[in-house]
């Protein structure tokens, strides 16, 4: 880097250093406010299970699923941002990227409900589903653009988005309650759900947090030392 970059990324490391903080005491109080934490319905559907004897016949095992009343993640911080690019447009205005990295500082966990069923003529089975997800270790990484206008005496963030994000989890643990004539089906069942709170609970939640981010972020544009 040049003497001119190295004091250019200085003066938007003091924006961000400065900017962060201000960040992260609002940010719980817009997760709950967008209705993320908790967040009542998070996911649902069905799934066939396998099949069971009922006696006159075979029949589909069939699983209704919900993931609701998902709890934590208003315990989200930024903890770095972090200039990937820098570019010069102008004489006073920078443009460029950013790495945003992210972590709970508690689990993350939801409630399953539904049910499992099956029915063969006038022979009908069914039992509700009741258990827990958690997922430790939560973390969060993103992608930004930035426009910054840096001049003598004033230095502004006067753009600043969040492009992607994105999640991951370090372990994930699914408790389901026994479920009687289907017990045989329980570790399938417990199986689709630690498969859906790792992947498509994962892309819902990222997809739900980054308006969250942009909002935030953008009450505080322009953003000046």
């Amino acid at each position: 880097m040049t003497a001119k970059t190295d004091g250019i990324e200085e003066t938007l490391n003091a924006l961000i250093e400065k900017l962060l903080p201000i960040l992260n005491a609002s940010l719980p109080t817009y997760i709950e406010d967008a209705g993320l934490d908790p967040w009542d319905e998070v996911l649902s559907g069905k799934e066939t299970l396998g099949k069971i004897n009922l006696g006159i016949c075979t029949a589909k095992v069939k699983a209704k699923y919900n993931i609701k009343n998902m709890k934590g993640l208003s315990s989200l911080v930024i903890q770095s941002l972090t200039v990937e690019s820098m570019e010069s447009s102008g004489e006073t205005t920078v443009t460029g990227t950013m790495k945003l990295a992210a972590k709970l500082s508690s689990s993350l966990s939801a409630k399953i409900g539904g049910s499992v069923s099956a029915e063969c003529g006038v022979v009908k089975e069914s039992i509700g589903i009741s258990g827990k997800a958690t997922a430790k270790g939560v973390t969060g990484q993103g992608n930004l653009t930035y426009t910054a206008e840096l001049s003598v005496g004033s230095s502004c963030f006067t753009a600043l988005k969040v492009k992607s994000l994105s999640l991951d989890y370090d372990d994930i643990k699914v408790e389901i309650d026994g479920l009687g004539i289907f017990n045989s089906f329980l570790q399938p069942l417990i199986d689709l759900i630690d498969v859906l709170f790792g992947d498509a609970i994962k892309g819902e939640v990222a997809d739900a947090l980054k308006p969250v981010f942009n909002d935030l972020i953008g009450k505080e544009l322009p953003f000046c030392l």
